[in-house]
């Protein structure tokens, strides 16, 4: 069933705004977010989502072409809805990879090793090989040479090196990411608002804030689902925000009004903010004009 009716519609913009931090968005349309930008940057220092590695090709034709620590990951958990995967005390490792002859090194190949041996993962969630930020697994049906590696370890790793391990070859983390890795989990306060009511032609703008409160700092990783106006489910967005200990920082949605709902028997507008294992709704009613 479509999710949208052939008569509907709508444009979506979504705005990145940072207050005192760096913040990062995407959606499942592929919105920009920091994951290419490069290491050495002074201003990525508190960006857990800059890759810490990039395009360490080897001779044996697998290339890493970045690596990136999330403490959470967004993925689909209905064919419908993003979810966040994840919790307080584990961590993931996303890389992503090129391999010139994938027979050779399939993804089950890889593994990191570090205060333990964790093997690869292809499969969270319902997204069918799907990570929003990173979109297509290695190995995947239209992906075989090229994609993610997901990789859950504890959290904070207590370990002196972590390398990213296949048949014959390797490739060790750099300080940045064992810095991030040994992080303990932060703490968020985390505010969703949005209007009470907008008139079409109008525009609801709603807005995510999470400070951190802890002594250290964190990224806080959240997923956003809109329900109506004639909408049954849809996923909208994965938000990806680096926030320094004691600061906050800030993402937006925006979503234009273009037609009337008069006829409509449930004008409204709901959204879903998931993070950790919270779920905040914020309704959003359509007026006639």
């Amino acid at each position: 069933m479509s999710r949208v009716t052939s008569d509907m519609q709508r444009t979506r913009r979504r705005t990145l705004r940072a207050l005192g931090a760096t913040a990062l968005g995407a959606s499942i349309a592929g919105c920009p977010s920091g994951d290419d930008a490069p290491t050495d940057d002074p201003s990525n220092e508190e960006n857990d989502d800059s890759p810490t590695d990039e395009d360490d090709e080897r001779s044996d034709g697998v290339t890493v072409q970045s690596v990136a620590v999330r403490p959470e990951v967004v993925t689909l958990n209905t064919p419908d809805s993003y979810g966040v995967y994840g919790g307080r005390s584990s961590q993931y490792v996303v890389a992503e990879v090129a391999v010139v002859s994938p027979d050779e090194h399939p993804p089950e190949s890889f593994a990191v090793e570090a205060d333990g041996t964790y093997d690869a993962t292809t499969d969270i969630g319902d997204g069918g090989g799907f990570l929003a930020d990173f979109d297509t697994a290695y190995g995947n049906r239209g992906s075989e040479e090229s994609g993610w590696l997901a990789f859950s370890l504890p959290k904070p790793l207590e370990a002196e090196k972590a390398t990213l391990t296949w048949e014959g070859a390797s490739h060790e983390f750099g300080e940045a990411a064992l810095e991030r890795l040994r992080r303990p989990p932060a703490s968020f306060d985390v505010r969703f608002e949005a209007p009470e009511a907008v008139s079409p032609g109008e525009t609801v703008t709603a807005t995510v804030t999470a400070k951190n409160t802890g002594d250290i700092d964190g990224t806080f990783v959240g997923a956003l689902n809109q329900v109506g106006p004639r909408i049954d489910y849809a996923p909208e967005a994965a938000i990806v925000l680096g926030v320094p200990s004691g600061e906050s920082a800030s993402w937006e949605f925006e979503h234009d009004l273009e037609v009337r709902y008069e006829d409509h028997e449930d004008p409204r507008m709901r959204l879903h903010l998931l993070w950790n294992d919270e779920n905040v709704t914020r309704e959003v009613d359509i007026e006639s004009e």
